[in-house]
């Protein structure tokens, strides 16, 4: 029958000289998966992808909040690039300790950026941009501060969350 034939085959691979699809940038598999899908994404248009990640696989931090931070600053850090008539690049360093999580997103960019008072105006809408608000809800939520810095050249996030 096809299950034991399925069996024997199995039983006859040398699990060992299996390769991952790709060397973990993280121990946390959500976020690994996020780090992954942008590395791809910006090896695909010639963005250099840089990642210092030390974030553990177990983190005091729902799954959902920490797809917001980290997935709403990559998509514009990727978008940011994708418009750079220089040599572009994304660079990551978070780290979790006792005090916190740490991180900070650099990129290059060449647009303009847009504000209105303290908010950043979308690029792909009207009004304000609604991944920006949604990532200082969750620093928020988590007691912390973040900042957003830009020259004409790069542009700088920061964030301390309590957890």
């Amino acid at each position: 029958n096809a299950v034991e034939q399925a069996i024997d085959y199995l039983s006859d691979c040398d699990v060992t000289k299996i390769q991952p699809l790709h060397t973990p940038l993280c121990e946390n598999v959500i976020l690994d998966a996020i780090l992954q899908y942008y590395k791809t994404l910006s090896e695909e248009h010639q963005i250099v992808f840089q990642a210092a990640v030390e974030i553990p696989a177990d983190l005091p931090m729902e799954d959902t909040d920490l797809s917001i931070l980290f997935g709403n600053l990559l998509e514009n850090a990727y978008d940011a690039c994708l418009g750079c008539a220089a040599p572009a690049y994304i660079r990551i360093m978070a780290k979790y300790k006792d005090t916190g999580l740490l991180l900070r997103i650099e990129n290059a960019h060449s647009s303009p950026i847009r504000k209105q008072g303290r908010r950043f105006l979308s690029s792909k809408h009207e009004g304000p941009g609604i991944g920006t608000e949604s990532v200082k809800a969750v620093v928020s939520q988590y007691h912390g501060m973040i900042t957003f810095e830009h020259t004409p050249a790069e542009f700088r996030v920061s964030a301390m969350l309590s957890i």
